[in-house]
């Protein structure tokens, strides 16, 4: 693909620029793996930025947003520093692809073992977008194994994982258990071998049932993009694949529910942009009216516009590179004052160290309360936003513990130390 030309759009013009040193030059090297930037702008970018980049919080940012191989790439470059950078990032560029070379393997392994078995299999994202769209394997880092089957096809698949060699990490897990998102995925399925472990996630549904859900009909949307979906192989075996219109909006989906994970569970990762992108750039055509109809079937909900933004304002992308402009109603989002004010590009990006070197239990309280109320911004109906912060905030702004009840006896502590909780609320957004 042709870099963009425009003028209103380079990633090394911006005059005032936010991010850390680090990001910005990680961010360029990325936009060109993708295509939207220029080994003279990578160029330019390392030398702006010479003396001010710890190659070590670089690396530790890549690894955290799951960018290092796209980063490696695309710092090749006729500058000292990006030389300097490449070579702390080469040995963990060569380590994962070594590990998606393995994974590429078991899910070869996997998909076989489904077919004699006679239950249809639908691979989303991982080594199906390294080899149908970055062109691997081993192109893209591999994670776990996503793969959807029928709702009626389950337990069969299940059998098929064990007689593999894959135990379910919850050893008391069946497809009617009331654990671990049953109406969504079973928990993860875990092998390990040659000193090596791989997981397979089991869906037979692309979202979960919840009205705080960003996706509004899972269950609709589920079925409906199973009949869309078109017959093809995958390193030799035969599966299902998402049409080109559903796989976008699936990516775009997974990325923004993502961001707004605020329990334990992984936040966004620009990996996650970067396969969006990519898609856009070498997967297969999308039908541009068809896709926005497609996503109106989807969700009424604030999908597109918030990954977008940050993706014009955090990654530095053009803005038509990610989500079309058909999709996104305007690109003043947040939309409204109290929400530019919660929104923070820093956060979601991870462009503080306490929010890569600590797990979501340890970091500042103020962190996860940011992300519930993006959440929330992102939910267009009012009583869908009431669930999610009834359940989210409400109900541990007003519980009570041990402490609370020596303090103040009675029935109503919890509501006379509301006001305190709510100030201590407010001030460790506002200090974080």
């Amino acid at each position: 693909m042709t870099p963009p030309t425009s003028a209103a759009w380079c990633p090394g013009q911006r005059s005032s620029d936010a991010r850390s040193p680090e990001v910005q030059l990680a961010c360029t090297a990325l936009l060109r793996t993708l295509g939207y930037a220029t080994s003279e702008m990578v160029s330019t970018r390392a030398r702006t930025l010479r003396g001010r980049v710890q190659a070590g919080r670089f690396v530790a940012w890549c690894r955290y947003q799951n960018i290092v191989l796209p980063v490696y790439r695309g710092l090749r470059a006729e500058a000292t520093l990006t030389e300097r950078l490449r070579n702390r990032l080469k040995r963990p560029a060569q380590a994962l692809t070594g590990h998606s070379l393995y994974q590429t393997k078991r899910l070869r392994e996997l998909l076989e073992a489904l077919c004699a078995a006679g239950v249809p299999v639908m691979v989303l994202k991982g080594t199906g977008l390294d080899v149908w769209v970055y062109g691997g394997p081993g192109r893209r880092p591999a994670g776990d194994h996503d793969l959807m089957v029928p709702a009626g096809h389950v337990d069969e698949a299940a059998c098929v994982l064990r007689d593999v060699g894959y135990a379910c990490v919850d050893p008391d897990w069946s497809s009617i258990s009331d654990t671990n998102d049953p109406d969504y995925h079973a928990p993860p399925f875990r092998k390990s071998q040659d000193g090596a472990t791989s997981f397979v996630e089991l869906h037979w549904r692309l979202n979960a049932v919840d009205s705080t859900q960003l996706v509004d009909d899972a269950r609709a949307v589920t079925k409906a993009m199973w009949g869309r979906a078109v017959e093809t192989t995958l390193l030799g075996a035969p599966v299902r694949r998402l049409s080109p219109e559903d796989e976008r909006l699936y990516l775009c989906a997974h990325a923004a529910k993502h961001m707004v994970q605020h329990d334990a569970g992984l936040s966004i990762r620009l990996s996650m942009l970067a396969d969006v992108a990519r898609h856009a750039t070498d997967g297969p055509t999308v039908d541009l009216d068809l896709l926005t109809q497609r996503a109106e079937a989807l969700t009424e909900n604030d999908v597109f516009a918030p990954l977008r933004a940050l993706w014009v304002r955090g990654v530095g992308g053009p803005s038509g590179g990610l989500v079309p402009d058909a999709l996104v109603e305007t690109d003043q989002w947040p939309r409204r004052p109290w929400e530019r004010a919660v929104f923070s590009v820093s956060l979601l990006l991870g462009d503080r160290s306490v929010l890569w070197e600590t797990d979501w239990q340890t970091q500042p309280y103020g962190h996860r309360l940011r992300r519930i109320l993006i959440h929330a911004m992102m939910l267009r109906r009012g009583p869908d936003r009431w669930v999610l912060l009834r359940h989210a905030l409400l109900d541990r702004l007003v519980s009570v513990n041990e402490h609370d009840r020596r303090l103040l006896p009675g029935r109503w502590a919890g509501w006379a130390l509301l006001p305190v909780r709510v100030a201590r609320l407010l001030w460790n957004i506002i200090r974080h």
